[in-house]
């Protein structure tokens, strides 16, 4: 016995508790960035604007140092002249030709001094707006001795003095004396101008150290910008990438484990096992162990046993079969998990082939007890094998051998079976068949044959059941015993459904044109068809379509659904399928498991007994004391029994001393087409006529 305990897997909560941390951690390094990168930002374009308004009022001084230059070299350049002009006017004979030479550059100075004095004026006003540069401003404009105003005066001493250059009079040596005092060097415009010079060569300087203040803060921001970005954003990035490489690497290795390893039991899987064989290919030697004998173990009652220990524990029961699987075969055996249900051992053919002619000692230790949580489960293993042949063989393809032989297993017999070529032979005509059956659907091949319900006494016909049979367009008729199991296996048994129920449709009004009383039409509906989303709807306009006062349609369901996986599900349909009046029958009563209960659960209105205990109960007492209680259990409850496969004239009259109602059979009717049973009905109406 192995016992387990689930151990809860933490992975997903570690997984969520670390992406948790990591947008928590990224949140707040990008929430950091944002606000260094602002204040950075700021003091670097302040200090960018503070530059740059520093440096256009060094160019600014700079140019008033210039211009005032000029200014200053003019007036003097216009003294210079005055004394070449009173040298020319004091001699005996005045030369003319220098007289109007010295007058037109007098012009020429006066001209240069006034847009000299105008730019200057310009360039000091915008200093002026710099506090630091008030008192160059004030030196230069404030009246009324401002060097602007002294400047200005003495271009109206200038142009006076021209005017009275060819007319002299006593005065003209008054207006040249504050001219010279003016421009001499010691004259308060020389004065006025070193004050100034001097001024400006202050504000040079300051703006100079501004300028190196301002660059040298700049350096620093840039080298702090640079050691902030190394430090919040290159090196978390390249901390971040590598965790983001660290990551993709785990992921890609729990790919890989996912894509060749069981999750729950951390086994290979098939396409593990597979790679594994491929690398052992690769490095064996010529004389080295063979591994393509393969054995398939299928665990055929996990549907129950899921039910029974919940879905949440499924993992842990597969842990525990896999480590029992461990423990029953060699060491170095390579056991896989290469289906929801199905393991795979990997032997060589002598180890396989002792164990294909003794399973009991296999099944003895498979299908013992396990133990999951507080539940005890006991697993039902079906057996399969695939021996490898002389011919090679791909790894997938011997599993499918070992697959198809397991479909072959028998309880009842003592060995394991063995894939041969016959069985893929079947798969193959299988799948031929089912491509017979899809076109069959396409092309109407499938009709309905009715086989007619009698009374037990007195032998009117009270109903039918209808029967698929298959006509080829060949000609030839395939039994149903060989195309409906496979129809239900494809899923087609859906569409074979839809097919009969309007050809039944068609069949029933015919009957009812003829003047016919053809009574109940019983039909089978598989397990897949009654699910189907589209059945209460095809049984309403099918039922809608025939206009009778009575219910036209039986629907036939086997006792098995109601333990099938959709049991709940097909029970909520038959529910609906009562509420349109449609009867429920359960056929073939008896052969499945939990009848009562399957009765009780799905409140059928019909029970049929199952033809084989019908055949036996002349000869059979157990048969015949089953078919009595099956009887008297339906008049207890109230339902209508309909015994299936009467042939004989003294089953049929057992039955009736019995007290079943109804009776099915070729005893009475043999199955047959719509016509056929259109005469039988016209046939025994007439009779009963005449009676």
């Amino acid at each position: 016995m192995l016992e387990l305990v689930r151990v809860p897997s933490a992975a997903a909560r570690r997984a969520s508790v670390v992406d948790n941390d990591l947008r928590i951690q990224s949140r707040r390094m990008m929430q950091g960035y944002v606000v260094a990168l602002v204040v950075v930002t700021a003091v670097i374009a302040f200090s960018y604007v503070a530059l740059q308004r520093t440096l256009s009022e060094q160019a600014t001084l700079s140019r008033s140092f210039v211009v005032i230059s000029d200014m200053q070299r003019a007036i003097r350049d216009s003294s210079v002249r005055i004394d070449d002009l009173k040298e020319v006017l004091s001699s005996d004979e005045v030369n003319e030709q220098l007289l109007q030479k010295i007058q037109a550059s007098l012009a020429m100075d006066m001209q240069q001094i006034g847009d000299l004095h105008t730019e200057a004026g310009y360039l000091v006003g915008a200093l002026g707006e710099r506090s630091s540069s008030a008192a160059v401003e004030a030196m230069f404009l404030e009246p009324p001795y401002s060097l602007n105003s002294r400047v200005e005066q003495y271009q109206d001493r200038m142009s006076e003095l021209v005017t009275m250059l060819l007319e002299p009079s006593s005065d003209s040596k008054t207006t040249w004396l504050p001219i010279d005092a003016a421009a001499g060097d010691q004259g308060v415009l020389e004065k006025g101008y070193r004050e100034v010079f001097n001024a400006i060569q202050v504000e040079m300087t300051e703006n100079t150290d501004h300028v190196h203040t301002y660059h040298s803060t700049l350096s620093a921001l840039i080298i702090l910008v640079l050691v902030l970005v190394t430090l919040l954003i290159f090196i978390p990035l390249v901390a971040a990438f590598r965790r983001v490489q660290t990551r993709v690497v785990n992921a890609q290795l729990e790919l890989s484990n996912r894509a060749f390893f069981d999750a729950a039991t951390g086994l290979p899987n098939a396409a593990g096992l597979d790679d594994l064989l491929c690398d052992r290919e690769m490095d064996s030697v010529a004389d080295g162990p063979q591994y393509l004998s393969l054995l398939v173990i299928r665990i055929q009652n996990f549907t129950v046993i899921s039910k029974l220990i919940g879905l949440r524990e499924t993992d842990s029961f597969f842990l525990g079969f896999s480590e029992r699987l461990k423990e029953y075969f060699p060491e170095d055996t390579d056991i896989a998990r290469t289906g929801d249900e199905e393991f795979t051992i990997m032997l060589e053919t002598e180890h396989l082939q002792s164990l294909v002619d003794n399973r009991d000692a296999l099944h003895k230790a498979l299908d013992s007890k396990i133990t999951v949580g507080n539940i005890q489960v006991f697993p039902v293993t079906v057996l399969g094998a695939s021996i490898a042949s002389g011919n090679p063989v791909s790894f997938m393809n011997q599993l499918l051998n070992a697959r198809l032989a397991s479909q072959k297993y028998c309880v009842t017999e003592t060995t394991i079976p063995l894939f041969d070529t016959s069985m893929s032979n079947e798969v193959e005509n299988e799948n031929a068949l089912i491509e017979e059956i899809r076109s069959g659907i396409a092309n109407s091949e499938f009709v309905p044959y009715y086989q007619i319900q009698v009374e037990s006494v007195g032998g009117k016909p009270v109903g039918m059941e209808a029967l698929c049979r298959w006509h080829r367009g060949d000609g030839t008729v395939v039994s149903p015993a060989e195309f409906i199991p496979v129809a239900e296996k494809s899923g087609l048994i859906v569409g074979l459904t839809w097919l009969l129920l309007e050809k039944m449709v068609v069949d029933y009004k015919n009957w009812l044109a003829q003047g016919l009383r053809p009574g109940r039409v019983a039909f089978n509906v598989a397990a897949l068809a009654l699910i189907d989303s589209e059945f209460i709807e095809r049984l309403s306009r099918a039922n809608d379509a025939i206009d009778s006062p009575t219910p036209v349609f039986e629907v036939e369901i086997t006792e098995n659904i109601a333990l099938s996986d959709t049991s709940q599900h097909a029970i909520d349909v038959l529910t609906k399928v009562r509420e349109l009046g449609v009867k429920l029958a359960l056929d073939d009563f008896g052969t499945g498991y939990a009848s009562l209960s399957s009765l009780l659960e799905v409140s059928v209105d019909v029970v049929k007994i199952d033809q084989s205990f019908v055949k036996e109960m002349e000869h059979n007492s157990v048969n015949r004391g089953v078919v009595e209680a099956v009887i008297s259990m339906c008049k207890t409850m109230e339902m209508e029994c309909v015994a299936e496969g009467v042939e004989t004239q003294q089953q049929a009259k057992v039955l009736r001393e019995l007290g079943c109602e109804i009776l099915q059979g070729y005893y009475f009717y043999k199955p047959a087409q719509a016509a056929a049973v259109g005469e039988m009905l016209f046939t025994s109406q007439r009779i009963r006529k005449a009676m």
